[in-house]
């Protein structure tokens, strides 16, 4: 009986952490499906070269860098390079992941011109732009946390 026991117990504390394992192991999604399709790129070349990729929907890979001051959106960073994410619609609480975490955005890539109306505004902390510098943005319909 007391072999049956153990036996017992130790079954349900292998399903409890197969059950643990599997659930940490499971991607938490914001949004949409990133499509595999997707052109992948690096954040690097998206800020070298904003006007390849204005418009069309991109996949990258980087690190959440905090909620911007409004709040109502997010700084997404590589080793050198940091731009503004707007979260995917409904999925504000992406918003709030801890900074640092490493995660996958699938959105459509957004340029300004220092030259536009819009960008001639100045900057969240004030800034004003440099003539003839872009201003890179995405607006995410999917976001992956690795």
């Amino acid at each position: 009986m007391k072999a049956l026991k153990t036996v017992t117990l130790t079954v349900i504390a292998a399903l409890v952490l197969l059950t643990a394992g599997s659930a940490m192991a499971q991607q938490k999604r914001y949004g949409d499906a990133i499509d595999a399709k997707a052109q992948k790129v690096t954040l690097a070349q998206l800020v070298a070269k904003p006007d390849a990729y204005a418009g069309k929907m991109v996949v990258v890979e980087g690190t959440h860098g905090g909620a911007c001051s409004d709040g109502a959106d997010f700084y997404f960073k590589d080793k050198f390079d940091i731009i503004e994410v707007d979260p995917p619609v409904a999925a504000s609480e992406v918003v709030q992941l801890k900074k640092g975490t490493h995660v996958r955005l699938y959105g459509i890539v957004k340029v300004r011109h220092s030259g536009s109306a819009e960008a001639a505004e100045k900057g969240e902390k004030g800034e004003k732009k440099e003539a003839g510098e872009a201003e890179v943005r995405i607006a995410a319909k999917g976001v992956e946390v690795k």
